[in-house]
């Protein structure tokens, strides 16, 4: 039985190794994958770390001995993040971020003792546990802590970090633009199932723990399924649609010219100079916060707020409002409040293809609703948008 967990093992060092490589070999993969990655590597390195125990390897490098302890305190944390990041195309950590991996230091920082101690004595204490497979392993201390404090800590950590994530997507898919869900249904998808392959993972790597010393083998089968089930959807749906891993699909939900009914919109590409523009290497990351600034908006729909303005933008985007005006000078070739009012009035027009009940509102009512404070600015930008007056082209639908 021990050789065949080893074998399964094995399998899944290789499913998370060959992942990792699919996420940082890929240039235009977005930043919320190299995160993912770090979620891979912590279950890559306990699933390599089991194959060393199971083959009996370890009794050959004995260093690797609780090598991969600390990264449990990743798994929940990188998931987080990873979703987080995949939904509002972030691309970089906040500053607060960081605090997720103090865990992990603390117990990295409290284990280096350990590591270093010679090789004779974790030889010692390899031997023990094959000569006595019953053995708790959970009562190992190496560090401050017992093992099973730090077992337990990294369960309820997780559980809280999966329910976060979870949490986050929950929020994220009633508010979001019709649109934008339809064609980026794939990478919704992707996180919905990543998810629930967590959650379970987590839900089989507890109930092993609670079952290991009566139950050895069961154990161990709930902690090599729980492995191989998250591996294997990652890779599989990876293989099976690997433009996700080119984030977010923006082209279909963002439009800045004018409009007519059942026709499309050609997106804006000229770009003259002018006093926002910034220098040419700023221009790449310029354009991905700009990726950044556009998600959050479809998703949360704030412009639908009359008070939303450029300081409300750069909280909730924690972008500095320089950069803000920039991004939408360079892209949009527009001003904030154009780009703002051009947000209200592509709601409007979607609401309007598809919900009749929408034509027959009262233009004040429309005005109220989509965020504009002024009937004079509301017809100002429909005109600029459509080359008609909104009652013109509701006529025109029906």
């Amino acid at each position: 039985m021990e050789t065949t967990f080893a074998i399964i093992s094995a399998v899944q060092v290789a499913f998370g190794s060959f992942i990792i490589v699919l996420f940082l070999s890929k240039k235009r993969s977005t930043f919320a994958y190299k995160i993912l990655a770090l979620n891979i590597l912590s279950l890559t390195l306990l699933s390599f770390y089991l194959f060393l125990f199971r083959s009996r390897f370890l009794l050959h490098v004995p260093h690797f001995f609780r090598v991969s302890a600390p990264f449990g305190y990743l798994i929940g944390p990188t998931f987080y993040l990873s979703v987080r990041m995949l939904l509002y195309e972030e691309y970089k950590l906040r500053k607060s971020d960081w605090l997720h991996f103090f865990p992990f230091l603390f117990h990295l920082v409290e284990l280096m003792p350990f590591y270093f101690t010679p090789q004779e004595e974790k030889m010692q204490m390899i031997r023990m546990f094959y000569e006595k497979p019953g053995l708790n392993y959970f009562l190992l201390k190496e560090g401050l802590l017992p093992s099973h404090y730090h077992t337990f800590l990294k369960q309820s950590i997780s559980f809280i970090y999966i329910f976060a994530g979870a949490h986050t997507l929950v929020k994220y898919l009633p508010g979001a633009n019709a649109r934008f869900l339809k064609s980026n249904r794939k990478l919704i998808a992707f996180v919905k199932g990543f998810t629930v392959t967590s959650v379970t993972a987590l839900f089989l790597f507890v109930s092993s723990s609670f079952i290991y010393r009566q139950n050895m083998t069961l154990a161990n089968i709930l902690i090599e399924i729980a492995g191989i089930l998250e591996l294997s959807y990652i890779l599989g749906f990876l293989l099976i649609n690997p433009e996700i891993l080119y984030g977010l699909n923006l082209e279909k939900n963002i439009a800045t010219g004018t409009s007519n009914p059942k026709n499309s919109i050609e997106p804006y590409t000229n770009n003259p100079p002018g006093p926002d523009i910034p220098p040419n290497n700023m221009k790449p990351v310029i354009t991905k916060r700009m990726k950044q600034i556009d998600t959050l908006l479809l998703v949360k729909q704030s412009f639908l707020q009359p008070d939303f303005n450029l300081t409300s933008l750069s909280e909730d985007t924690e972008l500095s409002p320089k950069l803000i005006r920039q991004a939408i000078h360079l892209v949009h070739n527009k001003n904030f409040n154009q780009y703002i009012n051009n947000f209200r009035i592509e709601f409007l027009l979607q609401k309007l293809e598809e919900d009749k009940k929408w034509r027959s509102f009262s233009v004040e009512h429309i005005c109220q609703n989509t965020g504009f404070n002024s009937l004079s600015s509301f017809y100002q930008s429909f005109r600029e948008k459509t080359n008609c007056t909104p009652r013109e082209y509701i006529e025109k639908l029906i």
